[in-house]
C-alpha cells in the first residue's frame, strides 16, 4: 500500500517487438517475463550474501540509474548507497534526489499534489530512514548489476555538476566542498 506502482522496477527496458493491436496484458507479460529471464540464480545468490531482497535490489538500481550520468558511475554510486545503508546510525537517509523527484515529476502530474503527498513523504530518501518502498524506474542490467556488486570504497556522497562529472566524498566536510567546486564549475561554463 505505501508504493505507488506495482510493477514499478520490473518493466524491463529493451527492445522489443509487438502488434499494434496487441493486448495490454500481453504486453506487459512479456515485459515481466524479460525481467525474469534477466534476473539469474547468480544475482539471487549475490542478493542473498547482500542481505536484500530481490525488490530492495530493483529498489536500490531504479534510484542508481535515476543518481548516474553514465554506466561508468553507477558502481560508485551503488557504492555510497550500500555505505549508507551499512552505517544507518551515522547516515540514516539516503539523500537522493530522484526518489523525490520521482514523485514530483511523475506521481503528482497523474494523481495531483493532495494524493502525491503521502507518497512523497515515504518515498523521499532525503526525509525517509533506508529504502523508499518500491523502485523508482525500471532498471537497466548495468544499474542491476551495478546494486549487486558496488565498488569498494568509503563514499558517503556524492553529486554531480551540470556536466554530468560526479564528486564523491567520504565526509560532510569533503562534501561540502565538493558543493563548492561544483558551483565553480558551474558558473564556468
Amino acid at each position: 500500500s505505501d508504493r505507488y506502482l506495482s510493477l514499478e522496477g520490473y518493466l524491463f527496458p529493451d527492445t522489443y517487438d509487438f502488434y499494434v493491436d496487441a493486448d495490454t496484458n500481453y504486453v506487459i507479460r512479456k515485459f515481466l517475463s524479460n525481467f525474469d529471464e534477466k534476473w539469474t540464480d547468480t544475482y539471487q545468490k549475490r542478493a542473498d550474501q547482500l542481505g536484500y531482497s530481490m525488490d530492495e535490489i530493483v529498489t536500490i538500481a531504479s534510484i542508481i540509474q535515476k543518481e548516474a550520468a553514465n554506466s561508468e558511475q553507477m558502481k560508485t554510486i551503488s557504492s555510497v548507497i550500500h555505505n549508507r545503508l551499512k552505517d544507518p546510525a551515522n547516515y540514516p537517509t539516503l539523500g537522493c534526489d530522484s526518489t523525490a523527484i520521482y514523485i514530483s515529476n511523475y506521481v503528482a502530474p497523474v494523481i495531483g499534489e493532495a494524493k502525491s503527498k503521502s507518497y512523497y513523504d515515504k518515498y523521499d530518501t532525503s526525509a525517509v530512514k533506508g529504502l523508499p518502498p518500491g523502485p523508482i524506474c525500471n532498471p537497466g542490467i548495468d544499474a542491476i548489476e551495478a546494486a549487486l556488486y558496488p565498488a569498494d570504497t568509503s563514499y558517503y556522497f556524492f553529486a554531480h555538476d551540470n556536466a554530468g562529472k560526479i564528486y564523491v566524498a567520504s565526509t560532510y566536510k569533503e562534501h561540502k566542498n565538493n558543493l563548492v567546486r561544483i558551483i565553480k564549475a558551474n558558473n564556468s561554463n
